[in-house]
């Protein structure tokens, strides 16, 4: 999973770097600085593109300077429009066009340390690669990034809200990979192990056998499940969050 990391400098000093733009005619400080040391070629790329930062556009520059292999122009949209999934959105579009890159930075501008934390959040899950089973190399020439530097003056109130974050991504992570699991890999049994992992984050697994679920009824699932030589196919588990809410059930079946 992506790697993520906060600082409050605010000029990138090379590599491979996004910036996220908002719409209309004011740039972001970020922008200005960096497109004035390379000679207005960001200003001439966005021109060229038509790119004007609206939400859901993008404009890559190759190698502007021996300095930086890319830079990635992102459109947030709107200023007066910015929300969390906004940022997520230009996040996710920031990390897949970063691709290439090991190591890469995103340039966050204005945006408060709340909306950098959401940008990050949806980098995460935009560098999202079920590669498992790829064995040519150059298949994973466009999923190579394994760290993101994340540049917001509010690097402070970002790190604040990541912890909550990183674990949504962690869950996704983990629900993206169980999907994209073929089924004679991760048959029940295998389901059922992975499933009881989940006991370290602080949730209560109850992995039930053949004859327990014929005790609680389960006929149909054990129907659905007869031509499967496995003594487990089902899991469900019930998780406590730190903060004083109702319980959360979720379940899962497969067999």
């Amino acid at each position: 999973m992506l790697q993520i990391s906060f600082s409050s400098e605010i000029r990138p000093v090379g590599g491979s770097l996004a910036v996220l733009v908002p719409q209309g005619e004011t740039r972001p400080a970020v922008f200005t600085e960096l497109d004035t040391a390379l000679s207005g070629a960001l200003s001439r790329a966005a021109k060229a593109e038509g790119f004007s930062g609206k939400e859901g556009t993008s404009c890559v520059v190759l190698a502007p300077s021996a300095a930086f292999e890319r830079i990635v122009l992102v459109g947030l949209g709107k200023t007066e429009d910015v929300d969390a999934f906004a940022a997520e959105k230009a996040g996710g579009t920031a990390a897949s066009l970063l691709g290439r890159a090991e190591k890469a930075t995103l340039a966050t501008g204005d945006l408060s340390g709340a909306l950098a934390a959401h940008a990050a959040l949806g980098a995460v899950l935009g560098a999202y690669h079920f590669g498992l089973y790829h064995g040519a190399p150059e298949a994973l020439d466009n999923h190579k990034l394994q760290a993101l530097s994340v540049l917001t003056p509010h690097a402070a109130d970002a790190d604040a809200l990541w912890p909550s974050l990183l674990a949504v991504a962690r869950g996704v992570v983990l629900a993206r990979d169980l999907v994209s699991e073929p089924a004679n890999v991760l048959n029940p049994v295998e389901f059922a192990e992975r499933a009881q992992t989940l006991r370290a984050h602080g949730l209560e697994v109850e992995v039930l056998d053949r004859p327990a679920m014929e005790k609680l009824g389960f006929g149909a699932l054990l129907g659905v499940a007869q031509a499967v030589p496995m003594s487990r196919a089902w899991w469900s588990c019930a998780g406590m969050v730190a903060r004083p809410m109702p319980r959360r059930w979720l379940s899962w079946a497969r067999g």
